[in-house]
């Protein structure tokens, strides 16, 4: 059994921090492990490929670590999507975890114990295709993909004040606020086929989950599970400003179902969408633009390292 470490750098403020983990790591893992830090988004994605490609060749068996948020889990994921019998840790010390919530917030904690981890079995798991992205989690279009951007370019300023970094969280909420702001977001026009049926209309956004973490501590997709073969969509219908922002905090918290006349729900396999403006696309924390794109899930197609007794858990089992 072969060990990757993957990590992300900026997740760890205090360089000693940093190195005590490397160390523990190393001390844990003994030769079997090689490390690798990522010094910026994506960077990952073919090292993790290459490094696959040749322990396959060699017929041995990999566990791939990602240390520290969403996104160098995202370019794990994508670096091993050709080789799904390896497997996938995350070791959550970034500022956003999302994925890991499907274990239940209060597992989360085990998930940074890399002795442990190397020990724990594996679940088969869900990924969906979202154009030439694969993710785990949450895709989003329209107003949610725009607030990713404005927050990001928010949580770079406080990520570089240690003492401010606990107000990031906070910031998903003001990204979107301050994206809905822009009317031509709010009534963008979408052609949408869902499993064959059309679905085309004006709407603020679409929410498409396979797991429900959805920044911070939100929750907008929260029937999505990253194990039961299918997603879930949350269609956001447009409506004026003032509506949109009063609708905002229930729709965040997993209470869409309050307001049936502004969200609707939908369980499918696939998905296609253009539209004449540009499409705001956001997979897994990882925003970008397009002009059109097929969305679909692939039904256990890798398998996610879990402390032993630790499965997913449905939201609802701890919505408060």
């Amino acid at each position: 059994m072969q060990h990757l470490i993957v990590i992300n750098p900026k997740s760890f403020p205090d360089k000693k921090e940093l190195q005590k983990f490397i160390a523990y790591a190393a001390e844990v893992l003994g030769e079997t492990q090689t490390t690798i830090l990522s010094p910026y988004p994506r960077f990952a994605i073919s090292k993790v490929n290459d490094f696959l490609e040749e322990a396959t060749n060699r017929k041995e068996q990999v566990r791939v670590y990602a240390v520290g948020g969403d996104g160098i889990l995202f370019d794990c994921l994508n670096g091993m999507v050709k080789y799904p019998e390896h497997e996938l840790a995350s070791i959550p010390y970034g500022n956003a975890n999302d994925f890991l919530r499907a274990f239940g917030p209060e597992n989360v904690p085990l998930f940074r114990d890399i002795k442990l981890l190397s020990e724990s079995p594996s679940i088969p798991t869900d990924l969906y295709r979202c154009g030439e992205n694969y993710g785990i989690s949450i895709a989003s279009l329209g107003i949610e993909s725009a607030s990713v951007l404005i927050t990001d370019k928010m949580s770079k300023r406080l990520s570089k004040m240690p003492f401010l970094r606990k107000l990031i969280p906070a910031l998903y909420t003001l990204g979107a606020v301050v994206a809905l702001f822009n009317k031509n977001l709010r009534c963008q026009y979408y052609s949408i086929e869902v499993d064959g049926e059309d679905y085309s209309g004006e709407y603020i956004g679409v929410n498409l989950g396979n797991s429900y973490g959805n920044g911070a501590k939100c929750c907008s997709n929260p029937y999505a599970m990253p194990d039961d073969g299918i997603l879930d969509a949350v269609f956001i219908k447009y409506m004026p400003f003032i509506e949109s922002l009063f609708s905002v905090s229930g729709y965040t918290r997993g209470k869409f179902e309050k307001y049936p006349d502004r969200f609707f729900h939908l369980r499918f396999k696939k998905l296609h969408v253009s539209s004449d403006e540009p499409l705001r696309m956001c997979v897994d924390g990882e925003a970008f633009y397009t002009s059109e794109l097929d969305v679909e899930i692939y039904p256990k197609a890798v398998r996610i390292i879990a402390p032993e007794g630790v499965t997913y858990k449905p939201f609802k089992e701890y919505l408060s």
